[in-house]
């Protein structure tokens, strides 16, 4: 499994809290950045079938042409997809039929698991 450092940068000033001490200010930055990773965990997941389009390995994601998936309101169109593991796209090339597990991460949506159809 690839692990991806969130990368957090945070402009803010210092506030002074009771007592002289500096509140930090990226706090609620970091934990929005933490919720995120742990709601990709525990999110629901998504299931559907398509061809696959491009498989880049090496960045990390795939290119679909999906059949429509009403649990997150996708209709049917070309969408591209995070893998959880670039091994999860070995061996595929364009025009491979799968079916494929995904949950969503932020705005992002992640697949878990890939079979080869």
């Amino acid at each position: 499994m690839i692990k991806m450092a969130p990368i957090v940068v945070c402009v803010a000033t210092l506030t002074m809290a009771p007592g002289g001490m500096a509140a930090p200010p990226c706090e609620s930055m970091q934990l929005a950045v933490a919720d995120a990773a742990e709601q990709a965990k525990t999110a629901p997941a998504h299931a559907g079938t398509a061809m696959v389009w491009v498989a880049e390995v090496a960045s990390g994601t795939i290119l679909l042409a999906h059949e429509p998936i009403a649990s997150v309101g996708l209709g049917k169109k070309t969408t591209r997809f995070k893998l959880e593991d670039s091994k999860l796209a070995a061996g595929l090339v364009a025009g491979d039929m799968i079916r494929f597990e995904f949950r969503r991460a932020g705005s992002d949506y992640v697949i878990h698991r890939i079979e080869k159809r």
